[in-house]
Parts: structure tokens; sequence; C-alpha cells
């Protein structure tokens, strides 16, 4: 369910650590922002629980409830330092624009990434 965007979520906006598009959702305790990288154009999706990391099928439920279906999306890990950590128990969706890669596993089955 979409939600106004909450003063912290306002004065991250000030701070340039939240896109100025971004819109807020609610699915449960689950508080999810998606918005558009400033100079880049992709889409982020942050997905975060008030007491717990979001499980793998609450990331998922979200990328295809909010997300456009017709685009890779994939969760970035930066190199160390230059992650933002803002809050605890959250995880980021980055669109992922580079050619897919197949990946051969072995003769019966390969990866397309």
């Amino acid at each position: 369910m979409k939600t106004p965007l909450s003063p912290f979520d306002k004065n991250m906006q000030k701070k340039g650590l939240l896109e100025d598009d971004a819109e807020a959702y609610l699915m449960g305790e689950l508080r999810i922002l998606v918005g558009t990288v400033p100079n880049d154009g992709g889409i982020h999706l942050s997905i975060s629980h008030p007491r717990r990391y979001p499980t793998w099928d609450e990331i998922r439920k979200a990328r295809y409830e909010l997300l456009p279906g017709d685009l890779n999306f994939v969760m970035h890990l930066p190199p160390q330092g230059e992650d933002v950590d803002v809050h605890d128990n959250c995880f980021h969706l980055h669109e992922h624009r580079e050619p897919n890669v197949k990946i051969e596993t072995d003769e019966s089955s390969q990866i397309t990434l």
C-alpha cells in the first residue's frame, strides 16, 4: 500500500541520501522506498523491517509488485566503506542495465545474468 514519505525520509532527501522522486510503500511491517537514481536514471528499491532483515520471499514480492517486470534488478554490494548504512535491517535492489551474460555451468544447464 502506498503511503506518504515520513519526516525521516524527507530529511534523507534534503541530505541527498534519498531520491527526490521516491515513493514509500508499506507491506505489513516492511517499509519500501522506490525511486530513480540521480545522474544515472536507474531504478532503486530499498526494503527494511524495524526488527529483522526482510526475508527473501518479502524482497521477491516487493520486487515483482513494485518494479517493472521487464527489467533486471540486483542486490549490489559496493566496496567496503562505500556503502550507505542508514538502517540496520535494510536491503537495496538496483536496476541492472548491462547486457545479459550467460554463464555455462555444465552441459545441461546455464545461467543468464
